[in-house]
């Protein structure tokens, strides 16, 4: 063999080599961008993350709580050590949303809520997260009525009451109904504040439930916010009363109503005249009782105004 020959053999052999070599490298390469892929993929899978919005505040005010990164099929529960309250939870993004009422009965200290998350993976993710309720001083009130009026809010007619107003908000949406913030139903003189200590011919009767405002017979009355009417009728304590679904178990109430605008299933928007000033029921004037509920627990209704409960979710798509 001449030297020529073996000189092209030689240059031969070290190309493959040098390109059995190059095949290997891209072969490394490309695994380990698969690697890296799914490296970027496992990152990108969320782990749940529990949210509370706010996580100090008083009695009588509601926060937001949101459980983020869960699976439509995990099995999720609730807990809380808040006196008489129970999480109702309803699919919102990528998660879970609960708007919580804080009882203006509530002692001051320290709560805890939590969320528990067993998903299809072996395992249960736990999170507990401190909840602060500061103490607040609530003013009182003072009614004088005569016995024949005194007999309007008597056991009798409340329980006769209560089954419709228990059935309207026995339901709710499990979507928001509102549209940005909340507004008062009428413009007024507010006579009686929410959460007031209320003491009807010397005796103590519980808590103002809602804000009571003046305003002349027949003023117009409107929806603080869009929703459904889910209640609209009158009542022996609270009179002509109109109840709206709001979604996310939050409801409002328009109490001692002279007549009535609107029907029960009927869908309003904010600002829609829903009934008019009146004094019927239990009332020893003129006025509206306004008041917000989430599921069972009143609130201050002016919160609505003051805050948006999803505006922690500003700058996103609601």
């Amino acid at each position: 063999m001449g030297p020529r020959r073996v000189h092209n053999q030689l240059q031969g052999e070290a190309t493959l080599s040098k390109t059995g070599t190059l095949n290997i490298v891209i072969l490394l390469l490309a695994a380990l961008a698969v690697l890296s892929d799914l490296c970027i993929c496992e990152e990108k899978v969320l782990s749940p993350r529990l949210v509370l919005n706010p996580s100090r505040l008083y009695p009588g005010e509601f926060l937001v709580v949101f459980l983020e990164g869960v699976e439509p099929d995990d099995n999720i529960s609730f807990q809380t050590d808040l006196p008489q309250t129970t999480l109702k939870a309803y699919p919102y993004r990528q998660g879970l949303i609960s708007l919580v009422g804080v009882d203006c009965r509530t002692p001051p200290g320290e709560y805890y809520i939590s969320a528990r998350v067993r998903g299809k993976e072996p395992g249960v993710w736990q999170e507990n997260l401190r909840l602060i309720l500061e103490p607040k001083r609530f003013t009182s009130q003072y009614l004088q009525v005569s016995p024949k009026k005194l007999e309007a809010r008597s056991s009798e007619k409340w329980q006769q009451d209560l089954p419709h107003i228990r059935e309207s908000r026995s339901r709710s949406s499990d979507l928001p109904l509102w549209e940005e913030g909340f507004l008062a139903p009428l413009e007024g003189r507010k006579t009686t504040d929410f959460g007031a200590i209320r003491y009807i011919n010397g005796k103590e009767v519980g808590r103002h439930s809602g804000v009571d405002i003046a305003a002349p017979r027949g003023t117009l009355v409107t929806a603080a916010n869009s929703g459904i009417v889910c209640l609209a009728r009158f009542l022996n304590v609270t009179g002509y009363t109109v109840i709206v679904d709001h979604g996310l178990n939050l409801f409002t109430s328009y109490c001692h109503l002279e007549s009535l605008l609107v029907k029960k299933g009927q869908k309003v928007v904010g600002g829609q005249g829903i009934g008019r000033v009146g004094s019927s029921g239990f009332a020893t004037g003129s006025h509206l009782h306004w008041g917000a509920v989430i599921g069972s627990t009143f609130i201050d209704p002016y919160l609505l105004v003051k805050k948006d409960p999803l505006d922690m979710f500003d700058g996103e798509t609601k």
